[in-house]
C-alpha cells in the first residue's frame, strides 16, 4: 500500500474503536467453520495468492521465530515467551500448508 493510501486510510479510521476489529471478525465466523475444508482453503487463499499475502504470511513466520531458536540460554521464562509466539506461527503455517482430507467419490479399479 503507497504510503499515501495509507495515510488518508489512517486518516478514515483514526476514530475507530480498535475492538471493532475484532467484533467484526467475531461476527464473520461461521458454525462449523474451525477445521474445516474452507477454514484451510480461506487459508492459502488469503496468504498464498497476492504477493502481499505472501509478504503479511513471511513476517508472521520471523514474528514467530520460525527461522530461529526459541530458546533464551538461562532464561525459562524468555523460552516460554518464545515458544508461545513460535506455536502461533507454527498453527498458521500448519493450517496454510494443510490439505483437507477428503473421501474419493468413486473407486478406481486396476
Amino acid at each position: 500500500m503507497p504510503l499515501r493510501q495509507l495515510r488518508t486510510w489512517l486518516e478514515q479510521h483514526r476514530d475507530r474503536d480498535p475492538f471493532d476489529v475484532l467484533k467484526d471478525a467475531a461476527s464473520a465466523e461461521q458454525q462449523g467453520y474451525q477445521n474445516s475444508p474452507q477454514m484451510f482453503e480461506d487459508f492459502r487463499r488469503v496468504f498464498l495468492t497476492t504477493e502481499q499475502g505472501k509478504r503479511v504470511f513471511h513476517q508472521i513466520m520471523i514474528w514467530g521465530g520460525q527461522f530461529r531458536s526459541s530458546v533464551v540460554p538461562g532464561d525459562p521464562y524468555g523460552t516460554h515467551t518464545n515458544e508461545g509466539q513460535r506455536s502461533l506461527a507454527a498453527r498458521i503455517l500448519a493450517s496454510v500448508l494443510r490439505e483437507p482430507k477428503e473421501l474419493p467419490n468413486k473407486q478406481n479399479r486396476r
